[in-house]
């Protein structure tokens, strides 16, 4: 005999209990578990191990709240999916954060952080500063990349040269990384005094306290001393004791970041983050303080990488919570361990250390002093627009050498302030 239906009333309940008792559905924000989104553009596949293993931590102690995890996103593929409304609830970011801010994409963490009592102070206030529009905070500090000089001794050794110092200055950088290129007559360079430099010119010139973006009356106006005096040492550094893209290639170089590990490259400026692929090598090599210019103001610059919020994520509360966890010491100390950079974190840098290259300690002295960011804050400017104009106008500098520095910083000057370059670009 068939056995009569069930009442529809309790269809309905035997289907919301199987709901809530299903694998991964614990109550958590209406009985189901919470799935948040997690971006990186990231490649390093130490920091992505560490990554992974800092997820299924968090997720093992909040097991109510699931983590996907992707890496190695391209940052335009978030900017088009935020755009859209289905972007990450989560994403770490290293480049401009004004335009996410200008089109309401970072959410504003400063009230989330008060009602949790999250304690700012860890981070350096710099940082946080940077971060910082009006009384809102839009993003994480997570990463901090300081600058340093890395020098091989074998080759100060061979030269007889004294190992550089914090007395040094840009004139000394240059005159011994001068003396420190071999050139022969005839065929390829054997050594460079100074390593890819192209690079880091955005580094040289906030270094020496300019800023290719320095408005006067409303106008981009980049011809300042300070913009000179840093373009005319990047230049004298390439012609005289930098390899070009094809020295790089002939001497197995492979990358700017490896130039320096072939044992042919005296020395250079070297962000932290470079520490993940330069503490690998067996080579005889450490750091010293960069240099400082020999007139005018004198910069100690940072970068940076931050966790944003998507200000339109469902789960707010949830999100945060695992930016607060991200932002423990132990998650830091474990960040730090990969050299990818420095954690963010002042008290968590110990493990970035090494015993066999003493001077990495340069890196936090350089994190204690920091003043300056490499990416200025241009409010109603599109930074990733002009760099992109300042780097092609450079190209036209060097090494096509088809104008002077006049005319590049004439040129520079009208092309920043053309309407093809509004001041706004939305």
């Amino acid at each position: 005999m068939p056995k009569a239906p069930l009442p529809l009333v309790l269809v309905s309940l035997l289907l919301g209990l199987s709901s809530l008792l299903a694998p991964g559905c614990l109550r958590q924000e209406g009985g189901r578990q919470v799935v948040l989104r997690f971006a990186s553009a990231e490649p390093n596949l130490e920091q992505i191990r560490v990554t992974r293993a800092l997820v299924a931590e968090f997720e093992r102690q909040n097991p109510d709240i699931r983590v996907e995890a992707e890496f190695g996103i391209a940052p335009r593929k978030i900017l088009v999916q935020t755009a859209a409304r289905v972007g990450p609830d989560i994403f770490l970011w290293w480049f401009d954060l004004q335009p996410l801010v200008n089109k309401g994409v970072a959410g504003d963490l400063a009230p989330l952080a008060a009602e949790a009592g999250f304690d700012w102070s860890v981070f350096h206030p710099y940082l946080v500063d940077y971060y910082r529009r009006g009384d809102a905070i839009h993003a994480f500090p997570v990463q901090l990349k300081t600058y340093a000089l890395v020098y091989n001794r074998d080759l100060f050794d061979a030269a007889g040269e004294p190992y550089p110092d914090g007395t040094w200055t840009w004139d000394r950088y240059r005159e011994v990384a001068r003396r420190l290129t071999i050139k022969p007559a005839r065929g390829p360079a054997l050594q460079f005094g100074n390593g890819p430099f192209a690079q880091f010119r955005d580094y040289v010139v906030r270094a020496h306290g300019g800023d290719w973006f320095h408005r006067e009356n409303g106008r981009y106006a980049p011809d300042t001393p300070e913009n000179r005096r840093a373009v005319s040492l990047i230049l004298a550094l390439l012609r005289e004791s930098s390899p070009r893209p094809e020295d790089i290639e002939s001497f197995g170089g492979g990358s700017f970041s490896q130039a320096f590990l072939t044992g042919k490259v005296a020395m250079q400026i070297a962000p932290a983050w470079m520490m993940s692929i330069f503490t690998q090598s067996r080579g005889n090599w450490d750091v010293a303080p960069a240099p400082r210019p020999v007139e005018g103001p004198a910069r100690v610059v940072f970068d940076d990488a931050g966790l944003v919020l998507n200000a339109r994520t469902a789960h707010p509360e949830a999100a945060f919570k695992f930016l607060r966890f991200y932002a423990e010491a132990s998650a830091m100390r474990d960040f730090a361990a990969g050299r990818n950079g420095l954690a963010a974190r002042r008290d968590a840098n110990e493990p970035f250390l090494s015993p066999t290259v003493p001077g990495l300690a340069r890196y936090l002295d350089a994190a204690e002093a920091a003043d300056t960011p490499i990416k200025p804050v241009l409010l109603d400017g599109d930074y990733n627009h002009l760099s992109t104009i300042v780097n092609n106008e450079f190209e036209r500098l060097f090494p096509l050498g088809e104008i002077d520095e006049d005319e590049f910083f004439r040129r520079l000057e009208r092309r920043l302030n053309t309407p093809a370059s509004p001041i706004q670009r939305r």
